[in-house]
């Protein structure tokens, strides 16, 4: 507070010495009328001035920039006889003043346009003339409410340090106040000088909050702050600063830029709704690409219908115009395999012989110890965690999402391989999740054990990698198109 007071003590001293050199002061008249709500600021309760009025009339006079007449009687003083006697025209106001159509006209097309002349708008100047497009269209928004209350400290951003209103607050400030939001806003009108920084507020907002800016008009200009709700605003050497710069550049006396800048508020839109954005804070790294025709690139391709020389035991099965049929015995992947992602495609014989467990049946052996069956379950009854697409005598699938023997069918499985730690416990069971021709029929399904005809699920340590194997259970079912992915295990930085 001490450095602000030096700050405003130095600011009014220069000032009034440049002014009485210069020229007089200007004459001003700041009218605090309320039409609806009354502001503590401006609530005269018994006194001659209010709390804003006060702080306005020191100010003319410490500074010698102006002299205010202040007025709660827009029907008398908002008048076009008297406004020809001023060159500073300030509202603190609210809802829908007693002026006459002819006294506005008057103000926007002659008054306001002039040389010289200028308008000065604190806090519910936006509050004000709500229905009337040429008063909002000139003070630059409408209000429409506050999330931010007068209890409410708030971060807010300078967007133009340099400018005579800006130089009090440096690139960023706190300040405690009521902060409003607007409609008919219009950013390519108006110069922003500062608005409300989402990413350090509790009460975020995914849109732009203006907070101060300026324009011209005509020849005329208009300088607004939503600052000012709180009696306690009128007192702070900050805001006074603040103020002081801004009637300077109001009245021409400082140099400070005006020029529409739609692009800044373009960025802080986007910046706003970037701010009320959760984010975890968790360091990713940037995930590889991948081709996808006609196999995923990072796949490895288990049969593409030329050979098995992927496979122990394939030189026992027949290939026949891109298949695998299989006969002779199992075969097993000569590479190891975790977790992993594995589509393969397979079809039961066409002419049908056997029933039950005997038509069309092989199965699809995850590390060599967890099946998922395959079996002709068109229109063919057996056990229904035996038949296609069940995780073999754990559970049965979903659905029934066969087709007809003979027909090609498709399984797409995603594979999570049983933990063990260093004594063999099992740490964390294993999870299968498979498609059947498109079809979900096992979500996320627990697997219990190995499965097996003869015995329950159980665990044993074993590898973390192990081959992949295809049954052979004397039927010839058919098989292609087999590729696997190994899923990786991502790990993100924690923010410390």
């Amino acid at each position: 507070m001490t450095r602000w007071l030096c700050v405003l003590t130095a600011l009014t001293a220069l000032v009034a010495t440049a002014s009485a050199q210069e020229k007089p002061k200007a004459r001003a008249l700041m009218l605090t009328q309320s039409v609806g709500f009354v502001h503590g600021s401006v609530n005269r309760k018994e006194q001659t001035l209010a709390p804003a009025e006060i702080a306005m009339t020191q100010l003319g006079q410490q500074t010698g920039l102006f002299e205010v007449h202040c007025t709660q009687n827009a029907e008398a003083d908002f008048t076009k006889e008297n406004l020809a006697k001023y060159q500073l025209i300030m509202f603190y106001t609210t809802g829908k003043l007693p002026i006459s159509e002819e006294n506005l006209d008057y103000f926007f097309k002659d008054w306001l346009p002039a040389k010289g002349h200028a308008f000065i708008g604190f806090h519910s100047a936006t509050d004000t003339l709500h229905d009337y497009q040429p008063y909002w269209d000139m003070v630059g928004g409408t209000f429409t409410e506050h999330p931010w209350n007068a209890g409410d400290t708030v971060t807010i951003s300078v967007h133009d340090t340099a400018h005579p209103a800006m130089k009090p607050f440096g690139e960023e400030f706190q300040f405690k106040d009521e902060i409003y939001q607007y409609k008919n806003w219009q950013p390519d009108k108006v110069h922003l000088l500062m608005s409300l920084n989402m990413a350090k507020l509790k009460t975020k907002r995914p849109y732009l909050v203006p907070v101060s800016w300026v324009k011209e008009y005509g020849e005329g200009r208009m300088f607004y702050t939503n600052l000012g709700h709180n009696e306690g605003t009128w007192t702070n050497p900050q805001f006074l600063a603040h103020v002081t710069g801004g009637v300077q550049w109001a009245l021409g006396l400082a140099e400070g830029s005006a020029k529409p800048n739609p692009e800044l508020s373009a960025k802080l839109e986007r910046k706003a709704r970037a701010d009320q954005e959760w984010k975890s804070g968790i360091e990713w790294e940037t995930p590889r690409v991948i081709g996808t025709d006609p196999v995923p690139s990072d796949a490895v391709v288990l049969f593409d219908g030329q050979d098995l020389s992927q496979w122990d035991g394939g030189d026992k099965w027949e290939i026949k115009d891109g298949y695998a049929i299989s006969k002779g015995g199992s075969i097993t992947t000569k590479d190891s395999f975790g977790d992993c992602q594995l589509h393969i495609e397979w079809a039961s014989p066409e002419k049908i012989e056997g029933s039950g467990q005997g038509c069309g049946n092989s199965g699809v052996y995850l590390m060599g110890k967890y099946e998922v069956q395959v079996l002709d379950s068109f229109e063919n009854d057996t056990y229904v965690d035996g038949q296609a697409g069940s995780i073999y005598k754990t559970k049965p699938p979903l659905v029934n999402a066969s087709r007809k023997p003979g027909e090609w069918q498709a399984y797409d499985i995603i594979f999570h391989a049983p933990k063990f730690d260093d004594a063999g416990q099992l740490q964390k069971p294993g999870f299968v999740t498979v498609l059947h021709n498109g079809v979900l029929i096992q979500d996320h399904t627990e697997l219990l054990g190995t499965t097996s005809y003869t015995a329950p699920p159980s665990y044993e340590r074993h590898s973390p990698r192990l081959p992949l194997s295809l049954q052979y259970h004397g039927n010839a079912v058919r098989f292609r198109n087999i590729w696997i992915r190994e899923i990786p295990d991502i790990v993100g930085k924690r923010p410390e």
